[in-house]
């Protein structure tokens, strides 16, 4: 077994893309990894043939308890590294070799966006975000750039803390990557890349132009997702972030973070 573990879920509606995932990963300059396959809500899924070692789970669930689901098995798990890939996203062929060599130093690596959209923009998020920067918790309090398409992290963070299955969650890569960050310093490289791919249906797609229903949506989003995490302050299970150090991030919305 290999000491890094790539980590994705499969999901009704990813069919026609799965082909694609795995050429990708098969085009890794490191492929030394194995690949944990979370299917949720589906019974089975044709995998291609890979030299990958595939391990999969199934979870029948929500989009968020999948995924508290999957936190809890991750630590049960005898890895040294994990790297998170959604399986609608591809990755940097560099990826997987970048992100561990990154882990043997700093504890979670937060790597660049290639935003395939209306327009390819290379290294989306370094238009704000100073390579080499150390994140916190606080530079995501207001809106997100941490996904689970293109964070690592080493096993021990997530062992070591404590992610408490909320009710009212409703966005859970910003909830957990809170948490995280709140206790551990995210490296921000662009050396490596994620291939974003846009889906303009959602509220979520970066870069976007905001109406009125849906500033209104992220509004809500945003009030709850703060409620919660100053929740999570006052009872003394993560440390007041707000009184954590902020970098310097450009204000500049032409390349705007998710829900912002």
């Amino acid at each position: 077994m290999n000491s890094t573990c790539l980590v994705t879920f499969f999901y009704p509606g990813i069919e026609r893309k799965i082909n694609k995932f795995f050429r990708n990963i098969k085009n890794q300059t490191d492929s030394k990894f194995d690949l944990l396959i979370f299917f949720n809500n589906k019974k089975n899924f044709l995998i291609p043939q890979t030299p990958t070692n595939i391990k999969i789970i199934k979870i029948n669930t929500s989009i968020i308890n999948s995924r508290f689901k999957m936190i809890k098995i991750l630590k049960k798990l005898d890895y040294k590294n994990f790297i998170f890939q959604d399986s609608d996203d591809l990755m940097m062929t560099n990826r997987v070799e970048t992100c561990k060599d990154l882990l043997k130093k700093h504890k979670v690596v937060i790597n660049d966006l290639e935003i395939h959209g209306k327009k390819k923009i290379n290294m989306y998020f370094s238009k704000r975000i100073k390579p080499k920067s150390n994140i916190t918790a606080k530079d995501i309090i207001n809106y997100n750039f941490c996904g689970m398409s293109n964070m690592a992290i080493r096993k021990e963070c997530i062992k070591e803390l404590i992610i408490p299955n909320t009710k009212g969650i409703l966005i859970f890569d910003w909830y957990f990557w809170t948490i995280i960050l709140s206790k551990y310093k995210g490296f921000f490289t662009n050396k490596t890349l994620t291939k974003y791919f846009v889906n303009i249906k959602s509220p979520t797609h970066i870069p976007s132009t905001r109406n009125k229903k849906i500033l209104t949506k992220i509004a809500r989003i945003k009030k709850n997702h703060k409620e919660i995490i100053d929740k999570l302050i006052r009872t003394k299970k993560i440390v007041n972030i707000y009184l954590l150090k902020k970098n310097k991030i450009s204000k500049n919305l032409k390349y705007n973070f998710w829900w912002e």
